[in-house]
């Protein structure tokens, strides 16, 4: 053979094996990588055997079978309102950590005593935060991290206290370098951390996470509304009554709505929601006053009865509330906000309902009053200081004040609230205990709507740790006067599960307080925190000085930048 061929032979072979070095490679990676896959599916199966059967043995089985339809009546208890962290750790509890299983000093020994940056997670594990509680770290301060913090949740809420300290600490020259070296710590060695700790509870944990967004994602899938036929919403109109008050004509007299106005314009129940069991009808969106959207809402009650009322989108906080009272004079125009506009706030199913309805058009009124139309449903006051005094002397009109609480069922910012002035944005956190705290991984609603003031609005709905709250996070892009933009992000309000009222609103209420600022505010209510040269309107932007200050929005935003690139990096 000649030296040509024998230099192709000798290139082709190198070609053959870099080949089959590539495939065999490969092949090792598919394997590791669809064992990894078998052994999360195969703890799936045993958590949500758990799930159905909370007093079963799966956890301490190799595996368990299980249907489809099981896996699908699992992931519907997990999704539901019933089903929260403390009922997840319940389970993820049971499971030996590594301490339990081999004692504190050899997992110390093992990992900790050599390890200064384990050590120092140690510390902000137990609420030390000094350079100098490091090295005195021994066994007992892992044990104590099992006691207080036995399940990997409650870990993950406390290291985020730490990180939001860290983030504050940014601002001060003389503990940044502090702050972005514990930062840098907590991103790269924490996961570590948390599997020497926990072990197997770890796992558990981030497929409970993984069960938990599949549930969610089915809840946020599910189609904000039916429709009503024609026949069935003419008939649902028919029985519904109205116990507003008539409305005041500017020129004199005054003018009551009717069925039969209502039919006219064409305002008759055409979407169907249901919240906890209630029907409620809803109309199409029609405009009022002040660029706002309006809708009336036919509320089915538990007594038979089908009540009118009114809904309407509010210019500042981007969410759905009630109208259940109003001022109307030559000189006053203002919309009631009962025992406080928090109050007001509509269920998120109605909340993503009225959202989608909107990108269906608005309903032409055809020259008809859209503002008396949407007061026609209320009362009717003739001054502020009238509707003052009998909210004070607990003289409200109205079958709904009758059926809500006058008192928030907690504070959630920890002010009783002071409307002359803000507390400074660094001291205003989300107080409450761990389980009331938002879960980022359950969002039940991901949907985007239009308002006059933000434009368009991407609206999420994430739920409590416990599952008992809805915190409702709205972010935008917005267009200053002077040509700027700025992202911004805000809560809109939070949601208490709690019985349904005639007024199509939750009986108890949430006081979100100063946590619920918006990015835009009237100039007069910004307290020395708005940008005057940031202005839409009326508004001023409260984003940079106030809003992005706050814990609980940074953590959202942290929260929504982590799904980003997570999206990102299962795509790819």
């Amino acid at each position: 053979m000649n030296e040509s061929n024998e230099s192709i032979r000798a290139s082709g072979v190198k070609n053959t094996w870099e080949s089959l070095r590539g495939l065999m490679f490969k092949g090792k990676g598919e394997t590791q990588k669809s064992r990894e896959q078998l052994d999360r599916e195969r703890q799936e199966r045993k958590f949500m055997a758990m799930v159905l059967l909370p007093d079963s043995t799966a956890l301490s089985e190799h595996d368990v079978q299980m249907s489809e339809e099981s896996r699908e009546a699992a992931l519907d208890i997990i999704g539901s309102d019933e089903f929260g962290q403390r009922e997840a750790d319940r389970i993820i509890e049971q499971i030996q950590t590594p301490v339990q299983a081999y004692g504190a000093e050899a997992v110390f020994d093992r990992s900790f005593a050599d390890s200064r940056e384990m050590r120092q997670i140690l510390c902000f594990s137990t609420g030390l935060y000094g350079e100098e509680f490091v090295d005195l770290c021994h066994p007992r301060t892992l044990e104590s991290v099992g006691k207080t913090c036995p399940s990997p949740a409650r870990l993950d809420e406390r290291i985020e206290e730490i990180r939001d300290m860290c983030e504050r600490w940014k601002a001060d020259p003389d503990k940044r370098d502090r702050a972005e070296s514990w930062l840098f710590l907590l991103d790269s060695k924490y996961d570590e951390f948390k599997k020497i700790v926990y072990g197997k509870r770890e796992e558990y944990h981030q497929v409970y996470k993984g069960l938990q967004r599949e549930a969610a994602e089915r809840l946020s899938e599910r189609p904000p509304f039916e429709r009503y036929t024609r026949e069935e919403g003419v008939e649902m109109l028919g029985k519904s009554e109205c116990e507003g008050d008539p409305v005041p004509l500017a020129g004199g007299g005054s003018w009551e709505l009717t069925t039969s106005e209502l039919l006219n314009a064409n305002l008759e129940p055409k979407y169907k929601v249901e919240v906890d069991g209630m029907e409620i009808g809803l109309s199409g969106i029609f405009s009022i006053s002040g660029g706002r959207d309006g809708a009336i809402g036919y509320v089915k009650c538990p007594d038979g009865k089908i009540m009118q009322r009114s809904f309407y989108r509010s210019n500042s906080q981007g969410v759905w509330r009630l109208l259940p009272d109003y001022v109307l004079s030559e000189k006053e125009r203002w919309y009631g906000k009962g025992y406080s506009e928090e109050m007001l706030i509509l269920p998120s199913e109605m909340q993503k309902a009225l959202s989608a309805i909107t990108q269906e058009g608005r309903v032409d009124l055809e020259g008809r009053s859209g503002e008396a139309i949407f007061f026609g449903t209320a009362k009717h006051y003739n001054s502020q200081d009238e509707y003052l005094d009998c909210l004070a002397k607990g003289m409200m009109r109205g079958r709904l004040y009758s059926e809500v609480s006058q008192t928030p069922a907690f504070n959630l910012d920890g002010r009783s609230g002071d409307p002359d002035r803000k507390a400074a944005p660094e001291f205003v956190r989300a107080k409450g205990n761990y389980y009331m705290q938002p879960n980022f991984n359950d969002e039940t609603a991901d949907y985007y709507t239009q308002t006059s003031l933000y434009g368009v609005v991407g609206v999420n709905c994430v739920r409590s740790n416990d599952k008992q709250l809805k915190y409702i996070f709205n972010y935008a892009s917005v267009q200053y006067e002077n040509g700027q933009s700025e992202p911004v992000a805000w809560l809109g309000g939070v949601e208490l599960q709690s019985p349904m009222t005639s007024g199509g609103i939750r009986s108890c209420w949430i006081s979100a307080g100063d946590l619920s600022t918006p990015p835009l505010e009237y100039a007069d209510q910004a307290f020395g925190y708005g940008e005057e040269s940031k202005k839409r309107g009326h508004y001023v932007s409260m984003w940079r000085k106030y809003v992005s200050q706050l814990s609980l929005i940074r953590r959202y935003c942290s929260a929504k930048i982590k799904q980003a690139r997570s999206s990102e990096s299962l795509s790819a």
